[in-house]
C-alpha cells in the first residue's frame, strides 16, 4: 500500500536528481495515471513550473515554466 510515509522515504533514500522519478513512478503505479507530473509554484507567485518525471522522461517533456496572470498577492 502506498503511503505518504513510504513514499517519503523512498524520495529520500534515492539519489537527489532521482528523487522526482521515485515519487512519480511510485503513484503512476498506485494511481494507474499514464504520467505524472508536478506543479512547483515561484515563491512570488508570479509562475509555475512543471516537472515533468518517469511519464515524461519517455517524451522528453523539458520543464516549463508557466506564468500565471493577474497582481501577485500575499495574506
Amino acid at each position: 500500500m502506498l503511503t505518504l510515509a513510504g513514499t517519503l522515504e523512498a524520495a529520500e533514500a534515492a539519489a537527489p536528481v532521482e528523487s522526482l522519478d521515485v515519487v512519480a513512478r511510485m503513484l503512476k503505479a498506485r494511481l494507474g495515471a499514464a504520467s505524472v507530473s508536478f506543479l512547483i509554484t515561484a515563491f512570488n507567485g508570479s509562475s509555475v513550473v512543471r516537472l515533468g518525471a518517469a511519464g515524461s522522461a519517455e517524451t522528453g517533456e523539458p520543464a516549463r515554466r508557466i506564468p500565471l496572470r493577474g497582481p501577485c498577492t500575499t495574506r
